[in-house]
């Protein structure tokens, strides 16, 4: 596989010439890149000399997986719509916008406005309402917050939560902070209400799972452990989470221990959490285990559980 370094090798010969790639600057020494023949798009590090291709040829993402997308967001989408999403295809807009502080947004168009499809005379015009989702990523093509819909105001206070995840990523977790996604701390005791969405946002996490896993071949920090992430409540400063963990196995090579964690994080105070040990699986046995809805309502079952314990104190022992 070409590293980062190799791959920028292939531009630096191109830059003013621009036989081969379109360029266009993105500030704070990035670039994106486009291939003239194919439209393969790249993110462009001059600072550190290192490329990374986003978008094949045929418009499929090739760095990300659909661990970089807010699956969630994407169920209630029109059909087409919500297969870009959950394939993860570009075949409208995609574009990396400026870099400020060691961030960019990146926006995709899911689905185009109807008057795309009309030809000069306005024939062929459909009823279609643009689709786009935004991601934030720092300098390296990593997914600070992954994609989904944003307005302006959701978009300025992720921005400032991805500048706080670009200064400490080992630290600081993404919480995601749109109310179609998260339950308001109030109800954290009264999660039972909630049943259907949070089904929606554990099957969502199952999928990005089962994705990681898929491609684990193609990602070296994917090799010895999986982790899919998603905090329940719209505040990072109280919030109950739920994690899908795997561990590379000791025992049985290329197999992974899967575990479901809950937590609760109230700032000043330390963590208090459960888990529950799902079994060991390779990568094949954990995208099918992750495709079926049914067992979301396990994990959702568990997860309720986990939270009733939380909050009376009668955490079991590990």
């Amino acid at each position: 596989m070409v590293t980062s370094k190799e791959l920028y090798k292939t531009f630096s010969a191109d830059f003013k010439a621009e036989r081969k790639y379109y360029f266009a600057e993105r500030g704070e020494g990035m670039m994106q890149a486009r291939e003239k023949d194919s439209g393969k798009i790249f993110l462009v590090n001059n600072n550190t000399k290192e490329a990374w291709e986003l978008l094949t040829a045929n418009r499929r993402f090739s760095f990300w997986d659909a661990s970089a997308v807010e699956i969630a967001s994407a169920f209630d989408l029109p059909y087409r719509a919500q297969r870009n999403a959950v394939e993860l295809i570009a075949p409208y807009h995609f574009g990396i916008n400026e870099f400020k502080d060691g961030v960019a947004y990146v926006s995709w168009t899911l689905q185009p406005d109807g008057r795309y499809y009309a030809d000069e005379d306005g024939f062929g015009m459909e009823d279609d309402d643009e689709i786009n989702f935004y991601a934030f990523i720092d300098t390296q093509a990593n997914i600070l917050i992954p994609f989904q819909p944003m307005d302006e105001s959701l978009m300025s206070r992720y921005r400032q939560q991805s500048l706080a995840i670009a200064r400490n990523r080992e630290e600081v977790p993404y919480v995601c902070l749109s109310s179609e996604m998260t339950i308001p701390v109030s109800e954290n005791t009264n999660l039972e209400a909630h049943r259907e969405k949070l089904l929606k946002i554990i099957y969502g996490m199952m999928f990005q799972f089962g994705s990681q896993a898929h491609n684990a071949y193609k990602h070296e920090e994917y090799k010895g452990r999986l982790g899919i992430f998603t905090a329940f409540n719209p505040s990072p400063k109280h919030y109950l989470s739920m994690t899908i963990m795997g561990i590379a196995s000791e025992d049985e090579e290329g197999k992974y221990e899967i575990t479901i964690i809950t937590a609760l994080y109230k700032e000043g105070e330390e963590p208090v959490g459960c888990g529950t040990k799902m079994g060991t699986f390779n990568t094949a046995e954990i995208e099918d285990i992750m495709s079926i809805e049914e067992n979301a309502r396990m994990i959702l079952d568990d997860f309720l559980e986990s939270v009733q314990m939380i909050y009376s104190g009668n955490i079991p022992k590990q």
